[in-house]
Formats: C-alpha cells, structure tokens, sequence
C-alpha cells in the first residue's frame, strides 16, 4: 500500500476448503459480508469517502447496488470467468453487457480467456487490466534458492497442491499414482497439499502423503526438496499453483 492509503474490505468468511490464515498491515479493517444490508454498505461508503471500489465478482447484488449508488467513486470489477464460446457464455456476456458492464470503469481478470469475456462484456481494450491473480513470489524464490543448496536425495517427491474436491481430479490421481509408485517409480513419493470435501476420502498409501492445508509462510520447509509438480484438473479457472511451482 502507499505510506496513507488504507482499506477496507468486506467479505464472506474464510472457504473451509482454502482456511487460509491472513494478517493485515494495520491500515486494513475487514467486515463481514455477512449480516450486511444494503444500508450498512452504504453508510460505509459515506463515512470513509472512498477512492475506489474494487468489486469481486458480479453475483452480490448489494455489492453492484453500492457501486450503481455511488457513480462519482471509480469502480472496478475483478472476476476469472474464462470465455468459451458456448450459449450458455453468450447469453450471459450478453446480459452482464447491460446490467453489470455500465456500472464499472475497469475489469480485473487473470488472463487471455478471462480478458476475452471482458471484452464480450462490452469492456474496452483499455479498460481491462490482468494480473488478478499472482503468487507470491518472494516466498518461492526462497524455496528455488533452498533447493539450489540441498542435494537430491531419495525417496524423490512429486507435489500436489489444491483442493480435495471432485474437479481437480485428485480420487483418480491418487489411485493412478499409488499404481505407478508401486510399480514404475520405487523411489519416489507423492505429497498432497489441500483439504476439501474429498479429505476423509484420501487414500491411505505408505508413500503417499497427505498433509493437509498449508499455510504459505509454511511452505519453503516443505517444498525444499520437491522435483514435479502435478495438477491434473478437469478445470481450472486459473491455476495459479502453476505459476507457484514453476517459480
């Protein structure tokens, strides 16, 4: 943040499938999204004159009520829609293109597929930006420098990182990996990072390991000796776990 900018933000309480643990600089406050009225919402803006509205997504109407309330605050909608091109796509940049689109000066998406929904929304060039979505890439470079220092030594590691639910494929990967980890890799282990609606349902494998959600900061100690990552998703929005791993 700049040294006199702060911010508030209002949101839903933490995903139980992503219990991240946040700390704030001392110039943030949060509220909860939660027992919220539209008034409230209101009664904030009016009180703290903000500078900008940063909006996550279209489906809280109170959200676009507040900023359809307050046209003179510059306002920008950040969303990881990808396009696809099918009717169901169509319809709906349609639809958004007249009842969200006008309310926001900018659009806040992570990439190419993200940016071309933008733009069927009605989103000029100029008025869509990327990089929503990032990692943090100071602390993977402590990991990369980390693994730079320690020898390969055995058993070998391929990481998972991501939720336990049924998109991200993990009940298969699992079950394949315990087949191949028997057979064509001896010497190596797979270590899973996430938790979700599939946890209890993990395979219980002597070289597979499961441990859980992992907060960020707690990262560097395990991955220090990671060699492949694997993410073999149905879909993904946007895989940022990618971006962490390769860095």
């Amino acid at each position: 943040l700049q040294p006199r900018a702060s911010v508030d933000i209002v949101a839903y309480p933490v995903n139980a499938e992503a219990p991240f643990t946040f700390q704030f600089a001392p110039s943030v406050r949060i509220f909860g999204r939660n027992g919220q009225s539209a008034e409230s919402l209101q009664k904030l803006v009016d009180e703290n004159r903000y500078e900008l509205i940063l909006c996550g997504g279209w489906s809280d109407p109170q959200y676009l009520q507040v900023v359809r309330r307050n046209p003179a605050i510059p306002s920008v909608l950040a969303f990881d829609k990808q396009w696809f091109g099918s009717p169901r796509d169509r319809m709906a940049a349609w639809y958004l293109r007249f009842r969200v689109t006008r309310l926001f000066r900018w659009a806040f998406v992570p990439g190419t597929e993200q940016v071309e929904f933008a733009r069927r929304m009605g989103f000029q060039p100029g008025q869509i930006k990327e990089g929503v979505y990032c990692c943090d890439h100071g602390l993977f470079e402590v990991i990369y420098s980390q693994r730079n220092r320690t020898a390969s030594s055995k058993p070998r590691q391929i990481w998972f990182s991501g939720r336990y639910i049924e998109a991200k494929c993990v009940t298969e990967m699992q079950h394949h990996m315990a087949g191949l980890l028997d057979s064509e890799l001896p010497d190596w282990e797979l270590h899973c990072i996430g938790t979700g609606a599939l946890f209890d349902q993990r395979l219980s494998h002597p070289r597979i390991i499961h441990h859980g959600f992992v907060q960020p900061e707690d990262l560097p100690d395990r991955l220090s000796r990671g060699e492949i990552n694997i993410l073999p998703s149905r879909f993904e929005p946007w895989a940022l776990s990618v971006h962490e791993f390769a860095s």
